[in-house]
């Protein structure tokens, strides 16, 4: 099933989170909370593979359209970045909250 390229955008903007990096805070001198959920770093981590899933979809199904305000073959780019950026953010929040967790237990 190839997206058309509103609904590819439109997907995009609402992956884009990276609510580990917002959300997340591991143990540090002087601060006496820290974050113990691993919800943002799931959400980050299915919203970043679910990126990665359209994007390189998007890029395996693009066909060449002259017609085009944007080039197709383009669009799968964003989403891959998208991808990746949720992905790390999943990374940072999971480990944030492992050290918390180690230190607060």
């Amino acid at each position: 099933m190839k997206l058309a390229p509103s609904r590819s955008l439109a997907l995009m903007l609402a992956l884009l989170s990276g609510c580990s990096f917002a959300l997340t805070r591991g143990p540090a001198p002087g601060r006496s909370q820290c974050s113990r959920s691993y919800a943002p770093p799931v959400i980050d981590a299915v919203l970043g593979a679910g990126a990665l899933g359209v994007g390189i979809a998007d890029a395996v199904t693009t066909e060449d359209s002259n017609n085009a305000i944007v080039p197709e073959d383009v669009l799968y780019v964003p989403l891959l970045l998208l991808g990746i950026i949720e992905l790390t953010s999943a990374a940072y929040g999971h480990g944030a909250v492992r050290r918390c967790r180690a230190t607060t237990s």
